[in-house]
């Protein structure tokens, strides 16, 4: 919990940890301060070059402090828990964590949303008076079975909340920016193998003067969970090449060669 949030913590720190570290950092701030307090000049004027190079070298001293510690907690743990450590210190997975709580934007949790979201995080048990112990598929309703069962809905949900959010940015610089658009109908064309052809086929979202004024772009969204056992056995970096490549295989050619 001492860790900064990109470090899979939550940015509570420890004092007992950090109070010799803070200290030396103090001092070190302060050193030209307390030097000109000493010799008792009537006049102060900091030298903003070495303020530069004391912050940064704090920071760093901060950074290789927290990325020891990671270190050493992510070695502690189980091959399990040490997936979830690394999935949930990738990088912007912990943004809800430090951003302002804007209303607006839907950035402002209440106290259930904000324990249930902690509880993601650390695949902990979602406990709660309200709670349905089993989930639409008569499967206990554990945060692991809930990111992966489509019959529970909390895929569809993760997915078109993504999809949405993007065709709605997508809307402020393009036009023309629709969801789920139907695709044209591949009339029989030569496509290559484990191409999507059916006539009601659909991308997530397409968009006008993404890259090139008038040209459309087709976006297409994948809400996966790392932890599965389908996903569990390949690295992070890896598990999104696969479900990158299987969407590809899927539409690629087909809005190429049809939609181009």
């Amino acid at each position: 919990m001492a860790l900064p949030a990109r470090y899979g913590g939550l940015g509570i720190e420890n004092p007992v940890t950090m109070a010799d570290l803070e200290n030396a950092n103090s001092v070190a701030a302060t050193a030209e301060l307390v030097k000109a307090i000493t010799e008792k000049k009537t006049e102060f004027v900091p030298d903003q070059e070495m303020d530069k190079v004391t912050k940064a070298a704090i920071r760093k001293l901060k950074q290789d402090l927290y990325k020891s510690l990671h270190e050493t907690i992510r070695g502690q743990l189980s091959e399990s828990a040490r997936r979830n450590f690394d999935l949930i210190s990738e990088k912007n997975s912990s943004a809800y964590l430090t951003c302002l709580p804007i209303q607006q934007l839907n950035f402002n949790l209440n106290r259930q949303e904000f324990q249930d979201a902690l509880s993601i995080r650390y695949n902990l048990p979602i406990v709660g008076e309200a709670r349905h112990t089993n989930c639409a598929c008569d499967e206990l309703n554990t945060v692991e079975h809930a990111l992966s069962c489509k019959k529970g809905g909390y895929v569809a949900l993760r997915h078109n909340r993504v999809r949405d959010y993007i065709a709605a940015e997508l809307t402020r610089v393009c036009d023309g920016t629709e969801i789920e658009p139907s695709l044209l109908p591949t009339n029989g064309r030569d496509l290559p193998e484990g191409t999507i052809t059916e006539d009601n086929a659909r991308l997530d979202i397409s968009a006008r003067g993404f890259w090139n004024t008038m040209d459309k772009a087709m976006f297409d969204v994948r809400a996966f969970n790392a932890q599965a056992p389908s996903n569990c056995n390949q690295t992070i970096p890896l598990t999104y090449t696969k479900h990158e490549t299987q969407k590809k295989i899927a539409y690629l050619h087909r809005v190429r060669e049809i939609e181009g």
